[in-house]
């Protein structure tokens, strides 16, 4: 039994290798399962058989991705941290994952992922400070602002290869961060 669940792990980490790959070069519209079996160097059939289409091997790409993610943002939510420390443990789980991060937030990328993460993080931020404001649309307003430009930044430096240090970036963010609540608590207190 080990040994089928070790082979069905290898051929469908071949199939996301070789998807991954496909997507640096082309949108997810232009992705045959043939040309995905032939980069793979596996057959149709063994496709089918893990598979109903390319969207599902997308989704189950997104859903690893975002379940990491998720994990971060539950152990910073649920247990005192440093706020460094979360934006090096989100960027370390871009890091280890790379080649998904440029599939999935480069430019061939899924929006429905990116909002997915986007709305995710807002739910949990919203929650954190709905007691301490009774105006939510403006606090909305800068979570959309503040993530924007957070997603923009990650972007750049995921497709730029990711030559900026984790500590560096983690750094960055959490002071255009801290700099910002900052200006929006002056902002909340109208």
């Amino acid at each position: 039994m080990a040994k089928k669940d070790y082979r069905v792990m290898l051929t469908q980490k071949m199939f996301k290798s070789a998807f991954l790959q496909l997507l640096t070069t082309k949108p997810i519209q232009e992705i045959t399962v043939k040309e995905l079996c032939d980069e793979a160097g596996v057959n149709r059939g063994t496709f089918y058989s893990h598979y109903q289409d390319i969207y599902e091997l997308l989704e189950q790409i997104e859903e690893e991705m975002f379940l990491q993610l998720q994990e971060i943002f539950i152990s910073y939510t649920n247990s005192p941290h440093s706020a460094d420390s979360f934006y090096h443990g989100l960027l370390e789980v871009f890091k280890q994952n790379y080649e998904m991060c440029i599939m999935l937030l480069g430019k061939n990328s899924d929006r429905n992922f990116v909002n997915k993460l986007l709305d995710y993080g807002k739910a949990i931020f919203l929650n954190t400070v709905e007691d301490k404001t009774s105006d939510m649309s403006k606090v909305e307003r800068f979570y959309d602002f503040v993530s924007g430009g957070c997603l923009s930044v990650l972007q750049r430096w995921i497709v730029s290869g990711m030559k900026v240090t984790l500590d560096d970036m983690a750094s960055f963010l959490q002071c255009v961060i801290e700099s910002a609540s900052q200006g929006f608590a002056l902002f909340v207190k109208e």
